[in-house]
């Protein structure tokens, strides 16, 4: 029971409908993007970067399939995206470089 309700409520955030209205808080301004994009979607090529909240819950709008920019493809399987921000502390950077440090050894 719990489940259905949760991927409807998670759905909510990312693709919302009438009753985002209520679940969503940022319901009018993710609408607005959402609408964005599926226009301009179709004239924009190239592979997807997730900087976000790593669902790519845009990708559906796009004609994007594998092998359409075997180029882009290539690199992005060698480039290592970290974690920054403005507001990023000492702390969190030291604990970045840890876990890099960790994969390369």
């Amino acid at each position: 029971m719990l489940k259905p309700l949760k991927k409807f409520y998670n759905d909510q955030q990312l693709h919302p409908t009438f009753w985002g209205i209520f679940l969503n808080p940022f319901y009018f301004a993710r609408k607005g993007l959402w609408q964005g994009i599926k226009q301009l979607s179709q004239k924009v090529g190239g592979r997807i970067l997730d900087i976000g909240c790593g669902q790519k819950p845009y990708k559906n709008l796009f004609n994007y399939k594998e092998g359409s920019f075997p180029i882009t493809e290539n690199f992005t399987k060698h480039i290592l995206s970290i974690p920054i921000f403005p507001g990023i502390t000492n702390d969190q950077i030291k604990l970045i470089c840890e876990k890099i440090n960790e994969v390369l050894k």
